[in-house]
């Protein structure tokens, strides 16, 4: 029993078809190219999260896994605002880093998408005040594992 439930880094980048990504006999991706720099987002601890869900259609032979990546930004400001409405029009691909130390690719074939979102004040004390988004993907095949290398060049110094 040595597994920690949790996330501690997200990275997000346009989404590009044009990627090219080299896996080993395991399917995990060791060598990633893309013209698109990712960002790192920092959020408050224990606020992300990932959750891969088969979608099984007995009738029509058919599966896909819909992938979701929630995440929580606090304090509203004119940026996160802004960021909300430029990832609202986008197609990303994210990679996310759990406590294990493992790294997750969220959309790799057709991109991940901001389907939920929200901008609240919050009431009283203790209630958040910030932004929650929810990005989702659906794929014919789980997410894929990537070293962190592979695509460690094409980190922005730039952090959200």
């Amino acid at each position: 029993m040595d597994s920690t439930p949790g996330n501690v880094e997200i990275y997000i980048a346009n989404f590009d078809s044009a990627n090219t990504y080299t896996t080993d006999a395991d399917g995990v991706i060791t060598a990633m190219t893309s013209a698109n720099e990712f960002f790192k987002f920092e959020f408050p601890r224990n606020t992300a999260s990932f959750v891969e869900t088969s979608n099984v259609v007995i009738e029509n032979d058919e599966i896909s896994y819909s992938q979701v990546v929630g995440m929580v930004l606090n304090k509203r400001d004119a940026q996160k605002r802004n960021l909300m409405l430029l990832l609202g029009k986008a197609t990303t691909i994210i990679i996310v880093k759990d406590k294990n130390g493992l790294y997750t690719v969220v959309g790799k074939e057709t991109g991940a998408n901001l389907t939920a979102g929200t901008n609240q004040s919050g009431v009283a004390p203790g209630e958040r005040n910030g932004y929650t988004f929810e990005f989702t993907a659906v794929e014919s095949v789980p997410a894929p594992f990537i070293e962190f290398d592979a695509f460690s060049a094409l980190i922005s110094a730039t952090q959200i």
